[in-house]
């Protein structure tokens, strides 16, 4: 009987009789593959190291990436909790928005109502101003004639005027001279004539007398009207006294106190009225006279300029 060899344990652990060959050795070496060996104690302290650094540097990253993360958390929250407010804040507005929209409506319908009252208002004023025109039409003839009369009226107002002015035409109206008991006018006129250096008799004058305002002044005497016998004789002493450029009290022999004396033609009221506007218009205007011969009125701008005749308030346009 023969014996049987134990297998031997090779470094590998692989067992193995001693006849055999290594055929898994063989064939590795035969296809070129070399086979790996146990790693060395300081390959694993590096491998070690390195990882412990690999490990450290995740955990790093992973930190950094948490507090990044909480930021941009915090950030959000923040944005979302502006985002709440404006969407709040638009909100109230949109429910301001419909009020005032709702107000607007409401507006507007009234508006309408009230457009549509006034356009039945118009209606009815344009059926009344129709109506009015037709009328209007009706008296227009009316409006003529009316017209025409007022026309004619002027003109009976104004012969009238003439008429009575002519009965004046010889008068002069004195003014100035205070009045005394048993006084004699015909002596203040012969007095007026003789500081004018002209001739004047009794028997020049055919009447001489006070006449009585139709409004009284407190403490101003009333005027005197003196008739001459002749046209002549009237404007010459007009003449003199504008020439002498005034008379006083005093120089005709009256005591007291002097004041001034005015002589003028004797107008009727219509005209002394149209006078005086005459003299406000012409001042306005920068006239430099304004004066009455016979009873007539006349204005001039300068030396220079021609008269003009003013015979009724129509005439003072032509000095604007």
């Amino acid at each position: 009987m023969s014996l049987l060899r134990s297998p031997t344990q090779t470094s590998e652990g692989r067992s193995r009789t001693g006849s055999e060959p290594d055929l898994s050795r063989q064939d590795s070496e035969s296809l070129g593959v070399t086979l790996r060996k146990r790693k060395r104690p300081e390959l694993d302290n590096q491998f070690k190291t390195e990882f412990a650094e690999f490990r450290k540097e995740i955990m790093n990253f992973l930190t950094d990436f948490s507090a990044s993360q909480k930021e941009d958390f915090r950030i959000m929250k923040e944005d979302i909790s502006q985002i709440k407010n404006q969407a709040t804040a638009m909100n109230t507005t949109v429910e301001k928005l419909v009020h005032e929209n709702c107000e607007m409506k409401k507006d507007i319908s009234d508006l309408k109502e009230s457009l549509n009252f006034h356009s039945a208002e118009q209606g009815a004023l344009k059926s009344r101003l129709d109506s009015t025109v037709t009328t209007i039409g009706k008296f227009k003839s009316l409006e003529q004639n009316f017209y025409k009369l007022e026309q004619e009226h002027h003109h009976l107002q104004s012969e009238h005027n003439l008429l009575q002015q002519r009965e004046r035409l010889l008068n002069l109206e004195i003014a100035g001279i205070m009045e005394k008991a048993g006084e004699n006018a015909r002596s203040y006129m012969i007095g007026i004539a003789k500081c004018a250096n002209i001739d004047l008799t009794d028997d020049d004058i055919v009447a001489a007398h006070r006449v009585q305002p139709k409004v009284q002044v407190p403490g101003r005497p009333k005027n005197i009207i003196v008739q001459l016998k002749s046209l002549t004789l009237k404007d010459s002493i007009i003449s003199a006294i504008r020439r002498r450029k005034g008379i006083t009290s005093i120089e005709i022999g009256i005591q007291g106190e002097s004041r001034n004396i005015y002589v003028n033609e004797h107008l009727i009221p219509a005209l002394k009225i149209l006078l005086k506007q005459t003299r406000d218009t012409a001042k306005s205007a920068g006239y430099k006279s304004v004066w009455v011969r016979n009873c007539k009125i006349f204005a001039r701008k300068d030396d220079t300029s021609p008269k003009i005749r003013i015979r009724g308030i129509e005439d003072l346009k032509k000095l604007k």
